[in-house]
């Protein structure tokens, strides 16, 4: 497999788990206006960025050297854009209107032939989508803690209500990205509580005859931040931060921990990618400054964490 790493400056891949990298031209754009990168089967790489109005989608198939590029105009400035697929096939561009702070706006930029042609529809909000089990799901909102639900390609859509516990008061609370989940979908529940701390609550989806059926799952506690989750082949892969750096698993339809690790602690560790069932990636940033005046020659070294 391969890992995939946009930087402020540059679009680079790794073959072999982090010991040698290779930089990409980007398709004649800066990185800053990169906004998203998703890697298809055969490593057919899609890029998508923006310019005030435009939303940029640009691809290069595996063992090419050149991009193919297409311009989509959009009612309203660019705040984001974001790439969808469903099974390995590209079905959309999430776009993020630039907004104030309390508003979130969206379109969604939706392709029914790959790539080739494209519709654009109204999203209720600006978030981030993603197509699991058949439907297309988008979680946004100002604090991103609204979840939506479309049968119909984003067509239409309807809000989600979610089994919450107590403890997760509105605006103090954030979703994470819906993602399958055995025969399920599943979203994590984010509170960051006064001490600094946080609560996960894992939230398991199940369609049915009557339309998805939401239970609340295991709640996973950190004594710092939670970095994200990602799930691959029926496990869920939880990041916490802490004194340690704490990657904890949980098997689909079980409340019990069945891995549990206190990593090293090392600072800036930022989001958790599932590999499988028994094993995931980390990755962490951390930056190095040479002179004793805060961002005085400084360098930023990003790795992984396996």
């Amino acid at each position: 497999g391969s890992a995939w790493v946009l930087g402020s400056a540059i679009l680079a891949v790794t073959r072999d788990g982090g010991q040698s990298w290779d930089q990409l031209d980007l398709p004649g754009k800066a990185a800053a206006a990169v906004n998203d990168v998703s890697v298809l089967p055969s490593e057919t790489v899609v890029v998508t960025g923006e310019n005030g109005q435009l939303v940029t989608v640009d691809t290069m198939a595996a063992g090419q050297s050149g991009w193919t590029s297409q311009g989509i105009q959009v009612p309203r400035q660019i705040g984001g854009a974001q790439i969808v697929d469903a099974d390995g096939v590209l079905t959309g561009v999430m776009v993020t209107d630039e907004l104030g702070s309390n508003e979130s706006e969206g379109q969604w930029l939706y392709t029914p032939d790959g790539g080739t042609t494209w519709q654009i529809l109204s999203a209720p909000v600006g978030g981030r989508a993603t197509e699991e089990g058949g439907d297309l799901w988008l979680v946004g909102g100002v604090t991103n803690e609204t979840l939506y639900e479309s049968a119909d390609q984003g067509v239409t859509w309807q809000e989600v209500t979610l089994p919450l516990g107590s403890s997760f008061v509105s605006g103090m609370y954030t979703l994470g990205s819906v993602e399958s989940y055995g025969s399920g979908v599943v979203l994590t529940a984010t509170n960051m509580l006064a001490d600094g701390s946080t609560q996960v609550e894992v939230l398991e989806g199940a369609s049915g005859s009557s339309g998805w059926t939401w239970t609340a799952g295991p709640l996973v506690g950190f004594a710092g931040p939670s970095m994200g989750s990602s799930a691959a082949d029926g496990v869920l892969w939880v990041l916490g931060a802490g004194p340690d750096v704490d990657l904890i698993a949980l098997s689909t339809g079980q409340v019990t921990t069945v891995n549990a690790s206190g990593l090293p602690g090392v600072p800036g560790v930022n989001a958790v990618y599932a590999l499988s069932s028994t094993s995931a990636l980390a990755t962490y940033s951390t930056i190095t400054c040479a002179g004793p005046e805060r961002g005085e020659d400084c360098s930023t070294t990003n790795g992984l964490l396996t």
